[in-house]
């Protein structure tokens, strides 16, 4: 996925002065002090700007430099927030530099460990873990993710197949309804920041079709137009209600639940083990588990 025009990423992100842009912006952060970014892609780029610079242009030590924080992350309890501002030119910058020094394939396992919902394992907030294996990609190369002797690292993998999992399911229960104006609209909630990647998917797959896939507990949309380049929306929301399916999106969502209740086979049924195989929290947009949400055709 290209960072730059992924909703994770609004286009813009770096490095500092020679090795992101400009020289580290003067944080005076102690050990024991935490980098507080916004929770978007680009502010995160920023911020290991920030600690590139500290460590290889400052010339910090490793063990006295911040951790990295979001916007209410539990942090050191003697620490302070620094706040880092998110500059989408300085972004772009280290994006740029990072794609350069570790390839394409690194830098987007990166950011999917990024997207995942971990919030801590083996004593590591996942945006400090990150921090960790960044630094020593930066010096080691891309290889360095393969360091499983290295804790942080073993985090970040953990977060990276929470990240793809999470992908997957959704390429599968993932369901886009017909509008009456023809346009497909599909509601999402994955616990992972995975839109971007989806997006992609399914512009692969239905790439004649205008539609919107919405990640409703983020207020992030996806809107895709045939031709042209997929167009990330920030701060979406739609009521429910105000959907207007069309006739035969009805016809088909009623044909599939009477499919489901037929074949079920009454003595065999087993909910719990249902249950293991798709959970009650994915349910929510299935016509199948659900009667028909929004309005109907005119």
């Amino acid at each position: 996925m290209d960072l730059r025009t992924a909703p994770l990423a609004p286009p813009a992100a770096s490095l500092a002065a020679s090795s992101t842009g400009a020289p580290a912006a003067s944080l005076a952060a102690a050990p024991d002090d935490s980098l507080e970014y916004d929770g978007s892609y680009s502010g995160w780029l920023c911020t290991m700007a920030e600690l590139l610079n500290l460590r290889f242009h400052a010339g910090l030590p490793e063990e006295r430099l911040p951790g990295v924080c979001r916007p209410g992350q539990q942090t050191d309890l003697f620490g302070s927030r620094v706040p880092v501002d998110n500059d989408p030119d300085r972004a772009e910058r280290c994006y740029q530099r990072l794609l350069a020094r570790l390839g394409s394939d690194c830098l987007e396992r990166l950011q999917q460990a990024w997207a995942s919902d971990l919030g801590a394992a083996n004593g590591l907030s996942l945006d400090s873990a990150l921090a960790r294996v960044l630094r020593l990609a930066w010096a080691e190369g891309a290889t360095a993710l393969q360091r499983l002797d290295a804790p942080a690292v073993i985090v970040v993998q953990k977060a990276i197949t929470r990240s793809c999992r999470e992908l997957n399911l959704f390429k599968g229960i993932s369901r886009f309804a017909e509008l009456v104006d023809g346009s497909l609209y599909a509601d999402i909630q994955p616990a992972c920041d995975v839109i971007g990647w989806l997006a992609e998917h399914f512009a692969a797959r239905f790439p004649g079709q205008r539609w919107i896939l919405h990640d409703s507990g983020r207020g992030r949309a996806c809107l895709h137009q045939p031709g042209q380049a997929l167009a990330f929306l920030e701060g979406f929301s739609v009521n429910p209600q105000d959907l207007r399916h069309s006739a035969g999106e009805l016809v088909i969502q009623e044909l599939w639940r009477q499919y489901f209740d037929t074949i079920t086979i009454a003595e065999r049924a087993n909910p719990r083990c249902q249950r293991s195989f798709l959970p009650l929290k994915h349910r929510y947009n299935l016509p199948e588990f659900n009667a028909v949400k929004g309005g109907q055709a005119d």
